[in-house]
Protein backbone atom coordinates (compact mmCIF):
# COMPACT_ATOMS: atom_id res chain seq x y z
CA UNK A 1 0.00 0.00 0.00
CA UNK A 2 1.20 3.30 -0.70
CA UNK A 3 1.96 5.83 2.30
CA UNK A 4 -0.12 9.04 2.82
CA UNK A 5 1.46 12.38 2.14
CA UNK A 6 2.19 13.80 6.15
CA UNK A 7 0.72 17.15 5.43
CA UNK A 8 -2.62 15.42 4.77
CA UNK A 9 -2.95 15.06 8.65
CA UNK A 10 -5.12 14.91 10.62
CA UNK A 11 -6.83 11.49 10.31
CA UNK A 12 -10.42 12.35 10.04
CA UNK A 13 -12.35 10.40 12.41
CA UNK A 14 -13.71 8.41 9.43
CA UNK A 15 -10.40 6.99 8.85
CA UNK A 16 -9.70 3.20 10.51
CA UNK A 17 -6.99 3.31 12.75
CA UNK A 18 -5.05 0.08 13.76
CA UNK A 19 -3.59 -0.50 16.52
CA UNK A 20 -0.76 -2.94 17.75
CA UNK A 21 1.43 -4.49 20.51
CA UNK A 22 4.33 -3.74 19.12
CA UNK A 23 6.18 -1.48 21.20
CA UNK A 24 9.08 1.51 19.56
CA UNK A 25 12.60 0.41 20.97
CA UNK A 26 13.32 1.72 24.36
CA UNK A 27 10.09 3.59 23.91
CA UNK A 28 6.58 3.69 25.53
CA UNK A 29 4.90 4.14 22.21
CA UNK A 30 3.58 1.70 19.78
CA UNK A 31 3.42 1.28 16.26
CA UNK A 32 0.17 1.28 14.42
CA UNK A 33 -1.45 2.01 11.00
CA UNK A 34 -4.40 4.36 9.35
CA UNK A 35 -6.17 3.38 6.83
CA UNK A 36 -8.00 5.89 4.64
CA UNK A 37 -9.17 6.26 1.41
CA UNK A 38 -8.08 8.36 -1.26
CA UNK A 39 -10.43 11.25 -2.68
CA UNK A 40 -10.22 12.04 -6.15
CA UNK A 41 -12.73 13.40 -8.81
CA UNK A 42 -15.04 11.48 -10.67
CA UNK A 43 -15.02 11.52 -13.79
CA UNK A 44 -18.20 11.08 -14.73
CA UNK A 45 -19.86 13.91 -12.53
CA UNK A 46 -18.55 16.54 -10.23
CA UNK A 47 -18.73 14.97 -7.17
CA UNK A 48 -15.80 13.24 -5.96
CA UNK A 49 -15.33 9.30 -5.27
CA UNK A 50 -12.91 7.41 -2.93
CA UNK A 51 -10.40 5.24 -4.88
CA UNK A 52 -7.70 3.14 -3.37
CA UNK A 53 -6.90 2.52 0.13
CA UNK A 54 -3.93 3.85 1.40
CA UNK A 55 -1.91 2.72 4.79
CA UNK A 56 -0.13 5.63 7.03
CA UNK A 57 2.38 4.38 9.04
CA UNK A 58 1.56 5.96 12.86
CA UNK A 59 2.31 6.25 16.56
CA UNK A 60 0.29 5.79 19.26
CA UNK A 61 0.59 7.14 22.95
CA UNK A 62 -1.32 4.86 25.46
CA UNK A 63 -2.18 5.46 29.26
CA UNK A 64 -4.58 6.65 31.75
CA UNK A 65 -3.45 10.12 32.00
CA UNK A 66 -4.26 10.68 28.32
CA UNK A 67 -7.43 13.02 28.16
CA UNK A 68 -9.34 13.96 25.27
CA UNK A 69 -9.40 17.39 27.18
CA UNK A 70 -5.90 17.89 26.23
CA UNK A 71 -5.65 16.25 23.13
CA UNK A 72 -8.85 19.35 21.87
CA UNK A 73 -6.80 21.77 23.46
CA UNK A 74 -3.73 21.14 21.27
CA UNK A 75 -5.28 19.67 18.30
CA UNK A 76 -4.90 22.28 16.56
CA UNK A 77 -1.69 24.41 17.49
CA UNK A 78 1.22 24.55 15.21
CA UNK A 79 4.46 24.53 16.20
CA UNK A 80 8.24 23.06 15.08
CA UNK A 81 9.02 21.44 18.86
CA UNK A 82 4.94 19.82 19.43
CA UNK A 83 4.66 16.77 17.85
CA UNK A 84 0.69 17.18 16.32
CA UNK A 85 -2.16 15.14 18.17
CA UNK A 86 -3.48 13.88 15.17
CA UNK A 87 -6.36 11.87 16.65
CA UNK A 88 -7.78 10.33 19.96
CA UNK A 89 -9.51 7.55 20.82
CA UNK A 90 -10.20 5.55 24.19
CA UNK A 91 -10.01 2.09 25.07
CA UNK A 92 -9.79 0.04 27.55
CA UNK A 93 -10.72 2.94 29.78
CA UNK A 94 -7.43 4.23 28.98
CA UNK A 95 -7.01 6.99 26.11
CA UNK A 96 -4.67 6.79 23.33
CA UNK A 97 -3.14 10.07 21.16
CA UNK A 98 -2.44 8.60 17.99
CA UNK A 99 0.69 10.76 16.55
CA UNK A 100 3.06 10.83 13.45
CA UNK A 101 6.05 8.48 13.59
CA UNK A 102 9.22 9.75 15.87
CA UNK A 103 13.02 9.16 16.15
CA UNK A 104 14.46 7.66 19.52
CA UNK A 105 13.41 8.95 22.97
CA UNK A 106 15.33 11.68 24.22
CA UNK A 107 16.59 9.38 27.33
CA UNK A 108 17.98 6.67 24.46
CA UNK A 109 19.66 9.26 22.01
CA UNK A 110 21.25 10.53 25.12
CA UNK A 111 22.85 7.86 26.19
CA UNK A 112 23.31 6.57 22.63
CA UNK A 113 26.87 6.67 21.28
CA UNK A 114 27.69 9.14 24.21
CA UNK A 115 25.59 11.57 21.77
CA UNK A 116 25.30 13.54 25.31
CA UNK A 117 29.05 15.03 24.06
CA UNK A 118 27.03 16.75 21.73
CA UNK A 119 25.24 18.84 24.03
CA UNK A 120 27.58 19.49 26.88
CA UNK A 121 31.52 19.88 27.32
CA UNK A 122 33.44 18.12 29.61
CA UNK A 123 34.16 21.48 31.54
CA UNK A 124 30.20 22.14 32.23
CA UNK A 125 29.26 24.03 29.40
CA UNK A 126 26.20 24.06 26.81
CA UNK A 127 26.84 23.57 23.11
CA UNK A 128 25.23 25.57 20.55
CA UNK A 129 23.05 22.51 19.51
CA UNK A 130 21.77 21.94 23.11
CA UNK A 131 21.32 25.84 23.56
CA UNK A 132 18.89 25.69 20.36
CA UNK A 133 16.93 22.55 21.68
CA UNK A 134 16.16 24.17 25.30
CA UNK A 135 15.24 27.47 22.73
CA UNK A 136 13.11 25.52 21.48
CA UNK A 137 11.75 24.11 23.97
CA UNK A 138 11.19 28.09 25.77
CA UNK A 139 9.42 28.70 22.75
CA UNK A 140 6.70 25.80 22.77
CA UNK A 141 6.04 26.81 26.28
CA UNK A 142 5.86 30.39 25.70
CA UNK A 143 3.64 30.09 22.42
CA UNK A 144 1.22 28.06 24.21
CA UNK A 145 0.82 30.77 27.36
CA UNK A 146 0.00 32.80 24.62
CA UNK A 147 -2.77 30.81 24.12
CA UNK A 148 -3.46 30.36 27.81
CA UNK A 149 -2.53 26.65 27.37
CA UNK A 150 -0.18 25.00 30.24
CA UNK A 151 1.76 22.09 29.91
CA UNK A 152 1.62 19.69 32.88
CA UNK A 153 3.87 17.03 31.82
CA UNK A 154 7.04 18.91 30.28
CA UNK A 155 9.84 16.85 31.31
CA UNK A 156 12.54 14.46 30.34
CA UNK A 157 10.05 10.89 29.81
CA UNK A 158 8.06 13.20 26.99
CA UNK A 159 10.84 14.30 25.24
CA UNK A 160 11.73 12.46 21.61
CA UNK A 161 13.66 13.01 18.69
CA UNK A 162 12.16 14.32 15.26
CA UNK A 163 12.64 11.66 12.58
CA UNK A 164 15.35 13.72 10.89
CA UNK A 165 19.04 13.69 10.38
CA UNK A 166 20.21 16.25 12.08
CA UNK A 167 19.23 15.99 15.90
CA UNK A 168 15.90 17.83 17.01
CA UNK A 169 13.89 17.89 20.16
CA UNK A 170 10.50 17.47 20.11
CA UNK A 171 8.04 17.14 23.15
CA UNK A 172 5.11 15.35 23.20
CA UNK A 173 2.13 16.57 24.62
CA UNK A 174 -0.48 14.37 26.86
CA UNK A 175 -1.17 16.48 29.99
CA UNK A 176 -2.00 19.71 29.44
CA UNK A 177 -4.86 22.43 30.32
CA UNK A 178 -5.99 25.67 29.86
CA UNK A 179 -6.15 28.66 32.61
CA UNK A 180 -8.20 31.73 33.11
CA UNK A 181 -5.69 32.98 36.14
CA UNK A 182 -1.85 33.26 35.21
CA UNK A 183 0.10 30.25 36.36
CA UNK A 184 3.33 30.81 38.95
CA UNK A 185 6.85 31.69 37.19
CA UNK A 186 7.82 28.64 38.77
CA UNK A 187 4.93 26.64 37.58
CA UNK A 188 5.43 27.48 33.75
CA UNK A 189 9.28 27.71 33.47
CA UNK A 190 10.79 24.69 36.44
CA UNK A 191 10.42 22.39 34.46
CA UNK A 192 13.14 23.81 31.64
CA UNK A 193 15.14 24.18 34.32
CA UNK A 194 14.65 20.13 35.35
CA UNK A 195 15.46 18.80 32.02
CA UNK A 196 18.77 20.72 31.88
CA UNK A 197 19.46 19.74 35.24
CA UNK A 198 18.63 16.22 34.56
CA UNK A 199 21.01 16.50 31.20
CA UNK A 200 23.69 17.09 33.29
CA UNK A 201 22.60 14.97 36.19
CA UNK A 202 22.77 11.61 34.16
CA UNK A 203 26.23 12.57 32.41
CA UNK A 204 27.84 12.90 35.68
CA UNK A 205 29.49 17.04 34.86
CA UNK A 206 28.71 19.91 37.20
CA UNK A 207 27.41 22.97 35.21
CA UNK A 208 29.56 25.81 34.42
CA UNK A 209 28.76 29.01 36.26
CA UNK A 210 27.87 30.34 32.82
CA UNK A 211 25.30 27.90 32.23
CA UNK A 212 23.49 28.30 35.85
CA UNK A 213 23.23 31.67 35.10
CA UNK A 214 21.31 30.66 31.51
CA UNK A 215 19.21 28.12 33.35
CA UNK A 216 18.56 30.89 36.44
CA UNK A 217 17.29 33.39 33.35
CA UNK A 218 14.71 31.74 32.28
CA UNK A 219 11.32 32.84 33.84
CA UNK A 220 12.96 35.79 35.74
CA UNK A 221 11.10 39.40 34.87
CA UNK A 222 13.05 40.25 31.84
CA UNK A 223 13.17 37.00 30.44
CA UNK A 224 11.93 36.05 26.84
CA UNK A 225 12.43 33.43 24.51
CA UNK A 226 14.05 36.81 22.43
CA UNK A 227 16.35 37.56 25.39
CA UNK A 228 17.76 34.04 25.93
CA UNK A 229 18.63 33.39 22.32
CA UNK A 230 21.50 36.59 23.07
CA UNK A 231 22.49 35.47 26.23
CA UNK A 232 26.17 35.43 27.17
CA UNK A 233 26.14 31.76 26.73
CA UNK A 234 28.42 30.99 24.24
CA UNK A 235 30.02 34.71 23.38
CA UNK A 236 33.11 35.13 22.00
CA UNK A 237 35.49 38.27 23.02
CA UNK A 238 34.31 40.09 19.95
CA UNK A 239 30.45 39.89 21.27
CA UNK A 240 31.70 40.89 24.75
CA UNK A 241 33.36 44.02 23.18
CA UNK A 242 30.46 44.90 21.20
CA UNK A 243 28.03 44.31 23.70
CA UNK A 244 29.59 47.17 26.09
CA UNK A 245 30.06 49.44 23.04
CA UNK A 246 25.97 48.86 22.59
CA UNK A 247 25.78 49.64 26.26
CA UNK A 248 27.31 53.13 26.01
CA UNK A 249 25.79 53.62 22.85
CA UNK A 250 22.05 53.46 24.42
CA UNK A 251 20.66 55.98 26.31
CA UNK A 252 22.61 57.06 29.72
CA UNK A 253 20.52 57.84 31.37
CA UNK A 254 18.53 54.66 31.53
CA UNK A 255 21.53 52.52 31.53
CA UNK A 256 23.01 54.82 34.54
CA UNK A 257 19.28 54.04 36.13
CA UNK A 258 19.59 49.96 36.20
CA UNK A 259 23.80 49.90 36.93
CA UNK A 260 22.77 49.64 40.62
CA UNK A 261 20.62 46.21 39.93
CA UNK A 262 23.31 45.10 38.31
CA UNK A 263 25.96 44.47 41.15
CA UNK A 264 28.37 45.65 38.65
CA UNK A 265 30.73 48.30 40.51
CA UNK A 266 34.37 48.88 40.45
CA UNK A 267 36.12 45.69 41.62
CA UNK A 268 37.60 46.63 44.94
CA UNK A 269 39.75 44.25 46.46
CA UNK A 270 40.44 44.91 50.36
CA UNK A 271 40.14 48.69 49.50
CA UNK A 272 42.19 48.50 46.54
CA UNK A 273 41.45 48.56 42.60
CA UNK A 274 43.66 46.03 40.70
CA UNK A 275 46.82 47.18 40.17
CA UNK A 276 46.48 47.38 36.20
CA UNK A 277 43.19 49.22 36.16
CA UNK A 278 44.06 51.65 39.09
CA UNK A 279 47.35 52.64 36.16
CA UNK A 280 44.56 52.67 33.62
CA UNK A 281 42.17 55.01 35.79
CA UNK A 282 45.49 57.63 36.53
CA UNK A 283 46.52 57.09 32.50
CA UNK A 284 43.40 58.77 31.65
CA UNK A 285 43.25 61.27 34.50
CA UNK A 286 46.45 62.75 33.39
CA UNK A 287 44.70 62.96 29.31
CA UNK A 288 42.04 64.88 30.81
CA UNK A 289 39.57 62.18 31.40
CA UNK A 290 38.50 61.68 34.55
CA UNK A 291 36.85 58.53 36.03
CA UNK A 292 35.09 58.52 39.10
CA UNK A 293 35.63 54.83 40.82
CA UNK A 294 32.41 56.03 43.00
CA UNK A 295 30.06 55.90 40.45
CA UNK A 296 29.11 52.46 38.73
CA UNK A 297 28.97 53.67 35.54
CA UNK A 298 32.15 55.33 34.88
CA UNK A 299 33.22 51.59 35.31
CA UNK A 300 31.68 50.52 32.25
CA UNK A 301 32.17 53.93 30.44
CA UNK A 302 36.11 52.97 31.06
CA UNK A 303 36.18 49.50 29.46
CA UNK A 304 34.10 50.52 26.75
CA UNK A 305 36.35 53.88 26.10
CA UNK A 306 39.27 51.70 26.24
CA UNK A 307 38.08 48.71 24.33
CA UNK A 308 37.11 51.51 21.89
CA UNK A 309 40.39 53.34 21.43
CA UNK A 310 42.91 50.33 22.18
CA UNK A 311 44.89 50.78 19.21
CA UNK A 312 45.45 54.52 21.14
CA UNK A 313 46.66 53.40 23.99
CA UNK A 314 50.46 53.72 25.39
CA UNK A 315 52.63 50.39 24.59
CA UNK A 316 52.69 49.20 28.13
CA UNK A 317 49.45 48.72 28.36
CA UNK A 318 48.91 46.82 24.91
CA UNK A 319 51.39 44.43 25.88
CA UNK A 320 50.17 44.48 30.10
CA UNK A 321 46.50 43.61 28.08
CA UNK A 322 47.64 41.19 25.33
CA UNK A 323 45.53 42.83 22.81
CA UNK A 324 41.96 43.68 22.55
CA UNK A 325 41.01 40.47 23.45
CA UNK A 326 43.34 39.67 25.78
CA UNK A 327 41.89 42.88 27.50
CA UNK A 328 38.39 41.42 27.31
CA UNK A 329 39.61 38.16 29.49
CA UNK A 330 41.31 40.92 31.94
CA UNK A 331 37.92 42.31 32.70
CA UNK A 332 36.65 38.91 33.06
CA UNK A 333 39.08 38.44 36.00
CA UNK A 334 38.34 42.03 37.17
CA UNK A 335 34.13 41.20 37.60
CA UNK A 336 33.79 37.39 36.91
CA UNK A 337 30.20 37.97 36.01
CA UNK A 338 30.36 41.09 34.06
CA UNK A 339 28.30 39.98 31.35
CA UNK A 340 25.96 37.90 32.66
CA UNK A 341 24.79 40.45 35.41
CA UNK A 342 24.78 43.53 32.78
CA UNK A 343 22.73 41.16 30.72
CA UNK A 344 20.00 39.70 33.38
CA UNK A 345 19.14 43.66 33.97
CA UNK A 346 19.95 45.67 30.53
CA UNK A 347 19.93 42.92 28.17
CA UNK A 348 20.74 43.95 24.75
CA UNK A 349 19.58 47.62 24.70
Amino acid sequence: MASKDENEFPFKSADKIEDSTERAKDSKLFFGKCFTNMKVPSESSEEYCFMDEYSVPIMIKKGSEIKKETYDLIRDFQHNTLVPNLNFYPESNHGRVVIPILGASFETWFHEKNNWKLLIGEDGSMTRLFDTMIIDICDLVEKLYGNLILIKNLDWNNLYMAEEIAPRVVVLVTEAESFAHEPSKIAIWKPVHEIVERCYKECNIKMSNEVCRYISFIGTTHFTVKSLKGYPLNWDSYTKGEYILSLISASKKSITKRMGKTGVSWPYRDGKLPVLLNELVEHNTDNGWDYLTSVRFDYINLIRNTYKHFNKLPQYFKQSFGGEQGFIRVVEQWSPNIWQDLYDEIGWP
